[in-house]
């Protein structure tokens, strides 16, 4: 009776890791595909509405997600996009006329000295 209680309790989980492990290997490859955020920093003109320009991009998800400098005009925004291509996406953004300057969003790290 214990044999047969340890083989199904065996099977069950091998079954539960593999359904687990197929779940993980879609939303994977669902991510690959459909890019990912990527942070960069937009200076607008003095002028342009951020939420307006944000509506524009569609194609590219452009977010807004803080003011970095109202004075000048800077804000972080976020892009979904893939990795790969972030270049085209860039070139893209610079070409319309509110965006006076986009580049990519550094993050670092304070080290302990």
């Amino acid at each position: 009776m214990r044999a047969i209680f340890n083989s199904h309790l065996v099977l069950t989980l091998s079954l539960c890791v593999l359904i687990v492990g197929c779940g993980l290997f879609s939303k994977i490859e669902k991510d690959r595909s459909a890019g990912e955020l990527i942070s960069i920093i937009v200076q607008v003109a003095k002028n342009a509405d951020i939420e307006s320009l944000a509506a524009r991009h569609k194609d590219l998800n452009l977010a807004v997600v803080k003011v970095l400098s109202a004075r000048m005009n800077t804000w972080e925004m976020t892009i979904n996009y893939k990795r790969e291509d972030i270049g085209n996406a860039l070139n893209l953004l610079k070409q319309d006329d509110n965006i006076t300057h986009v580049q990519l969003n550094h993050e670092t790290e304070q080290r302990n000295n």
